[in-house]
C-alpha cells in the first residue's frame, strides 16, 4: 500500500555521501549530520565519489563545487550519465551564489555557502532535502500506481465492451417504475442500433421510449406485464413485437430483474433483450403443423378436421373468423366446407350466406384465389367491390374488415382456399406468415388428395365386386401370399362357406385331401 501522507517523515537511516577536499570543514559537517542520526560517508575527490556512488549509492549527496581534479559540476554531470542520478546539495564559497543557482537549475535540491552559518543551517537544509526526496518517491509511486490503475481500468472497459459486443442481444438498465410515466433508460448497449435501428441517444433521452415502439396490438399487455414484474420484484420474461426504425416487426424476448435500494424497495430494472423472430416463427410453424397433423389424423373427413385447424390459425394470428372452401370438380364451383369463430361473436348470418354461396373461378375472394393460385389480402372487405358478401359482413354485429385468403395447392392444382377475417383494418401480412400457410396448406392438400384416392379406390373395388357377384363362375381372389380377399356368391353356394368364413385363410386350406378333381374344378 502507498503512504498517501503528503508530508512523509524523514528516514532516520538515510545515507549521506559528503564530497569535499577541505578535511577539517567536512569533518565538522560529518559530525553534525551524524548527531542528527544519518549514516555518513566521505569522499575527498570527485573520482573517489564516483566509486562510492557506484558501489554504495547514498540517499543524498553533499558536493563541494571546488574539488581537485574532477570539479563538483563535472562530478554531477558524470554521475548522471552513469545512471545513478543521486539527489544532491551543493556547497560553495561565499559569493558563489550565481554558480549555486545555476546548479539548482541542473537538479540541485538546495545550496549552502561556506560561512559561519553553514553548520547552523546544515541540519534543516538536509532534513528538508530528504523530505523532498521522500515526497518525490511518493509522487513517483503514486503516479506509477495511477498509471497501473488507469491501464487496468482501460483493460476492464475493453473487456466489458468486448463482452457486450459478443452478446447477441441488448443489455439495458432503467430507473423508475413503468407505471410512473417517468421511467428512464439509463444504460443501453450499442447492439440496440443493430437490432432495431434507433440510436442509443434516442433510448436514453426519451422517457418510456421502449414502450412507444412496442407493436400497438401488444402495447397494453406489455405495459401490464412490466408493471406486474416491477411490483412483485421477482423479475420475469416478456415476449412482444417491436417496430424497428425501418418498420420491420421484430419479435423480442426480454429477461428482466428488478433493482432495489438499500431498504429493499424497487427502484428500477435491468435485463437483456434478444431477437427471437426466427425462433418464434419456427416454433409457431411447428406447433401449427402438429395441430394440423393431429386434427387430420383423428378425423375421417376434412370437414371434421377443419374447425380445429381454423381455430389454431385464428388464435395464432388474431383472426376472428376462419373458413375452408373446397373445389367441387363436377360442378366446377368452390363450395363452403367448414368454418370457425369464437362462440361469443355474432357471425351466424355471415356463415349462413357463405353456406348458400358457391363461387366460380375468379369470382369473390375465394374465387380470385382459385383463379390465380396466389394469396389475396383485402384491407377492408366492406369497401371492396369484388367482395360479394360485403353486405353480410357489414350487417354482422361483429362487423368485419380485413380479410386474407390462401390457396390449398397440390402441385399446380388448387384444391381449396383458406379464408380469414378480422374486425380491425390491418396491413398486409408478412413472408413468415405466408411460409406457415404454405406448410399448412400442403398438409391439407395431401390429406384431400389421399381421401380422394381412397374414395376412387373404394369405387373401383365396389364396381369390381359388383361385376364378380354377377358372374356364374367360381371366383376367388387372393393376395400375393395366397390369402383370400374376395369370394364371390357362386363360391359361397358351391362350398357352403360364406366370405367371412374364408377371409384371410390360405386357399389351400379349402382343398380336401386327395381332392385332385376338386382342385381342378374349383381352382
Amino acid at each position: 500500500m502507498l503512504n498517501w501522507n503528503l508530508h512523509p517523515k524523514t528516514p532516520s537511516s538515510a545515507k549521506v555521501l559528503i564530497v569535499g577536499g577541505d578535511e577539517a570543514a567536512f569533518r565538522l559537517i560529518e559530525e553534525s549530520l551524524q548527531r542528527e542520526g544519518y549514516t555518513c560517508t566521505r569522499a575527498t575527490t570527485g573520482n573517489a565519489a564516483l566509486i562510492a556512488l557506484s558501489e554504495h549509492p547514498p540517499d543524498l549527496m553533499l558536493v563541494d563545487l571546488n574539488l581537485p581534479y574532477v570539479s563538483g559540476q563535472e562530478l554531477i554531470d558524470r554521475q548522471k550519465k552513469g545512471g545513478t542520478a543521486v539527489p544532491f546539495i551543493v556547497i560553495t564559497v561565499r559569493g558563489g551564489e550565481r554558480v549555486a543557482v545555476e546548479m539548482m537549475k541542473r537538479g540541485a535540491l538546495d545550496y549552502l555557502a561556506k560561512d559561519t552559518q553553514l553548520l547552523d543551517l546544515l541540519p534543516s537544509v538536509v532534513r528538508r532535502a530528504l523530505q523532498e526526496i521522500e515526497h518525490q518517491k511518493w509522487l513517483t509511486a503514486a503516479e506509477t500506481k495511477q498509471a497501473r490503475l488507469t491501464s487496468q481500468l482501460r483493460a476492464e472497459r475493453q473487456r466489458f465492451a468486448d463482452l457486450l459486443a459478443s452478446v447477441p442481444g441488448v443489455l439495458w438498465e432503467t430507473s423508475g417504475g413503468p407505471t410512473t410515466g417517468k421511467q428512464r433508460i439509463i444504460f443501453v448497449s450499442d447492439y440496440v442500433e443493430k437490432l432495431l435501428g434507433y440510436s442509443v441517444w434516442q433510448w436514453l433521452s426519451t422517457t418510456n421510449f421502449w414502450l412507444s415502439i412496442v407493436h400497438p396490438e401488444d402495447r397494453r399487455r406489455v405495459a401490464r406485464e412490466a408493471a406486474r414484474i416491477f411490483a412483485c420484484g421477482e423479475g420475469g420474461v416478456i415476449k412482444s413485437r417491436m417496430i424497428a426504425k425501418n418498420e420491420d416487426v421484430v419479435w423480442v424476448e426480454s429477461q428482466i430483474v428488478v433493482t432495489r435500494d438499500p431498504e429493499g424497495q424497487p427502484v428500477g430494472t435491468r435485463g437483456v433483450s434478444m431477437d427471437i423472430t426466427e425462433r418464434h416463427w419456427n416454433e409457431l410453424r411447428r406447433n401449427l403443423q402438429y395441430v394440423t397433423s393431429r386434427a387430420l389424423a383423428e378425423s375421417a373427413t376434412l370437414a371434421k378436421a377443419a374447425p380445429r385447424i381454423l381455430k389454431a390459425l385464428c388464435g395464432s394470428f388474431g383472426w376472428n373468423l376462419g373458413e375452408l372452401w373446397q373445389v367441387d370438380r363436377e360442378s366446377k364451383l368452390l363450395r363452403y366446407a367448414a368454418g370457425w369463430y369464437p362462440p361469443f361473436m355474432e357471425f351466424d348470418e355471415f356463415e349462413a350466406v357463405s353456406l348458400a354461396t358457391a363461387f366460380p373461378s375468379g369470382t369473390g375472394l375465394p374465387g380470385r384465389v382459385w383463379a390465380t393460385g396466389k394469396p389475396v389480402w383485402v384491407a377492408d372487405i366492406v369497401q371492396d367491390p369484388g367482395f360479394l358478401r360485403s353486405a353480410a359482413a357489414a350487417a354482422a354485429q361483429d362487423r368485419m374488415h380485413s380479410a386474407f385468403a390462401y390457396p390449398i395447392m397440390l402441385n399446380d392444382e388448387v384444391l381449396g382456399v383458406l379464408a380469414f377475417f378480422a374486425r380491425d383494418v390491418r396491413e398486409s401480412t408478412t413472408p413468415d406468415v405466408l411460409q406457415i400457410f404454405s406448410a399448412i396448406g400442403a398438409q391439407i392438400a395431401q390429406f384431400m388428395e389421399r381421401r380422394r384416392a381412397e374414395k376412387s379406390l373404394k369405387a373401383e373395388h365396389d364396381f369390381t365386386s359388383a361385376v364378380l357377384e354377377t358372374l356364374a363362375a367360381l371366383v376367388v381372389v387372393t393376395d400375393r401370399n395366397g390369402r383370400i380377399v374376395q369370394f364371390n356368391h357362386e363360391c359361397e353356394r358351391f362350398t357352403g362357406l360364406s366370405f367371412e368364413d374364408v377371409r384371410g385363410k390360405h386357399y389351400r386350406e379349402l382343398m380336401p385331401r386327395g381332392g385332385a378333381g376338386f382342385r381342378q374344378t374349383f381352382f
